[in-house]
């Protein structure tokens, strides 16, 4: 098909059909060789494509889908940089793919496909945004990312899809940001997706990405509550949605949450012998899957630490501290806090407020998980 409307572009080069056509053949050339990881060869046809993409936008901008394709070239120009780690040319492609959406949009406010394609060029902003460590930017463009998905759930309430794809990214950004927002801000992302994801596995029981999400936010709904009764209504929707379930045939990946917080619903009880018995189910199963990497190591830190079990929490905050794939040099808010808290249980103060000293003034400084690591004492 590419060389067919190749040679039919070649025949026709000022025709708008052809260009097109040909446009949409680079299109998928180039996400052929990306589904294979082939980069190299991705990058000529998405290069092509946004070309192309201009083209036909130079030849009448005020053309809604012309202006569509060429703020969908600049989006591909910015994963062809960002797979290459170019963050500056790749960034600057991103923001230009939303401002031409934003054009699009402002001659058809409620194109659906225009939402959702700005939608997915914010995700790679943002994420980028946050790889380099720029949390401002990064959770501005979450926010509105988030307000796209909201004005779409609520034009299209029996889309099932979009309703999990809005309560996935309100638990993502609970993850990604839950240190760096206030409590006001947290409480609907803590809650919503709790309420939303729980209904959507009812009605799909074997969505496991569904179910994966529900288990893992539970656990950043719990971390992130800093109130009592927040933190009641996230263990109670555990204790109904799992703990009566047959968990122990979940993939380990989802029982390393789920038996952190069972044991927390019991601590919680006043039942410590039953917590202590489900944080040792979380020990045989760090050790039977090594391979899962630090931060289910951390989750021992954790446990140990919240159970006063001092001497457990030191043997594996000194593991997670050695383990090869920890981060030592993250822009990351949680693993420089998982680093600054490990350093404070093996005792070494000034290695926790030197791995700290990048967000203290981005987290607030009565966050609870950074209180601790500032005033740390040997």
């Amino acid at each position: 098909a590419y060389a067919l409307t190749k040679e039919v572009l070649n025949r026709n080069p000022d025709n708008t059909d052809a260009i097109f056509d040909h446009a949409q053949s680079a299109i998928w050339v180039g996400r052929v060789s990306q589904e294979r990881r082939l980069f190299v060869q991705m990058e000529p046809y998405w290069r092509e494509y946004s070309d192309l993409a201009y083209q036909l936008y130079e030849t009448d901008k005020d053309n809604f889908d012309w202006l569509m394709e060429a703020a969908s070239g600049e989006n591909y120009l910015g994963i062809v940089e960002r797979v290459k780690e170019n963050n500056e040319k790749a960034q600057a492609h991103y923001l230009r793919s939303i401002s031409l959406f934003d054009e699009a949009l402002l001659m058809r406010p409620d194109s659906v496909i225009a939402l959702k394609e700005k939608a997915d060029v914010i995700v790679g902003a943002e994420q980028l945004a946050l790889s380099e460590g720029d949390y401002e930017t990064a959770l501005n463009l979450a926010h509105e990312n988030l307000s796209i998905l909201t004005t779409l759930s609520k034009n299209e309430l029996n889309n099932v899809q979009l309703r999990a794809d809005l309560a996935v990214r309100q638990s993502i950004l609970l993850a990604q940001y839950g240190y760096v927002m206030d409590q006001e801000d947290l409480r609907p992302l803590i809650l919503e997706p709790l309420k939303e994801l729980g209904e959507l596995i009812k009605y799909d029981e074997a969505n496991d990405n569904w179910r994966i999400y529900f288990i893992w936010h539970h656990y950043y709904a719990f971390k992130f509550s800093h109130n009592d009764n927040l933190k009641r209504q996230v263990l109670n929707s555990l204790q109904k949605s799992f703990l009566a379930a047959e968990y122990e045939n979940f993939p380990a990946t989802q029982k390393f949450p789920l038996y952190m917080l069972a044991a927390q619903l019991n601590l919680t009880s006043s039942h410590p012998e039953k917590a202590f018995n489900f944080i040792k189910k979380l020990e045989v199963l760090q050790q039977d899957t090594p391979n899962l990497g630090p931060i289910f190591t951390y989750f021992l830190v954790e446990a140990y630490e919240v159970m006063g079990a001092s001497d457990k929490a030191k043997l594996y905050a000194e593991s997670y501290l050695s383990h090869p794939k920890t981060k030592k040099n993250s822009n990351k808010i949680g693993e420089l806090v998982r680093l600054g808290n490990a350093y404070v249980i093996m005792g070494n103060c000034e290695a926790a407020a030197n791995v700290v000293k990048p967000v203290v003034g981005i987290v607030p400084k009565n966050s609870p998980h950074i209180v601790e690591i500032i005033h740390c004492k040997a």
